[in-house]
């Protein structure tokens, strides 16, 4: 009956299996520096995005108090001085004047429209006497 010769690469057991561990806590070792190193990179990351946080908090609280109504109340002036001409023109399409059968002048709105109210200027020594008034 013929063995087969099994071929050792090392005749001594017990120090290749101390290389095995050697090797193996080498790698491990690598491995638990590429997980520092991401742990590190990751805190920088997280530091950086709090700081954002907190500006963006600060302005939220600068905005709450009203620190920008400045720029605020100059946009929706400008906005209003270009679009309410036009808003007012289209609104007015609806509304009808013309003269009672007594000879009294009136303006004839829709019923949705009760906010507003006409009227004129009844005070002879007035500048704006006779002037239509619309008041809301």
């Amino acid at each position: 009956m013929n063995y087969p010769i099994i071929d050792w690469p090392n005749t001594n057991v017990h120090q290749l299996n101390l290389d095995w561990v050697l090797g193996q806590l080498k790698r491990f070792h690598a491995w638990l520096k590429a997980i520092a190193g991401q742990v590190d990179e990751n805190t920088e990351n997280i530091e950086q995005l709090q700081k954002q946080v907190a500006a963006i908090e600060e302005l939220l609280q600068k905005i709450e108090e009203g620190g920008f109504d400045d720029l605020y109340l100059s946009a929706i002036q400008k906005w209003v001085e270009d679009n309410l001409p036009g808003l007012v023109r289209d609104l007015v399409k609806y509304v009808m004047f013309g003269l009672t059968t007594d000879g009294y002048f009136c303006a004839v709105i829709p019923e949705v429209w009760d906010f507003l109210s006409f009227d004129t200027v009844a005070d002879p020594a007035s500048p704006m006497y006779g002037h239509l008034i619309l008041r809301w």
